[in-house]
């Protein structure tokens, strides 16, 4: 099962906002660069960042699972990037209605979450930087 993210515009605040709608009916181009966007957070937080999109770090690995990346020889790689698998699953599907981020690998709801063994570390969500950005982005497509 995938693990994602989505923002769909169902929702309208007001008058306003649904006549240009109603002029802009394809929101395509819009979700296409906030989708692609975030796929490019998503990645930079599993490659470089090492935290969640609050900023917030991540939890180390536990002896046990340090001493399995010493032997591999991967440590330097990071928390979350042993195979490069999860980093290459993040997609990104956009329509005229909505953007989603997923994560195609079968583990990445236990990285996200968390299990009884392992802390979560989330790699997903919306940042303050994505909401800007965003913002930005529906701002523009509608002047």
């Amino acid at each position: 099962m995938a693990s994602g993210l989505k923002i769909t515009v169902n929702v309208l605040i007001s008058k306003g906002l649904n006549q240009r709608l109603a002029k802009q009916k394809n929101l395509r181009p819009v979700f296409k660069k906030v989708g692609r966007f975030e796929q490019r957070q998503v990645r930079r937080r599993i490659r470089i960042t090492k935290e969640d999109p609050n900023g917030k770090k991540w939890q180390r690995w536990s002896n046990a699972t340090e001493a399995m990346r010493l032997r591999k020889g991967n440590v330097p790689q990071g928390l979350l990037y042993d195979t490069k698998t999860l980093h290459d699953s993040i997609t990104v599907l956009y329509s005229k209605h909505e953007t989603r981020i997923r994560a195609l690998t079968d583990y990445a709801r236990f990285l996200q979450f968390g299990t009884t063994k392992m802390p979560a570390r989330p790699f997903m969500g919306w940042s303050d930087v994505s909401l800007k950005f965003i913002k930005r982005v529906f701002r523009r497509h509608f002047k």
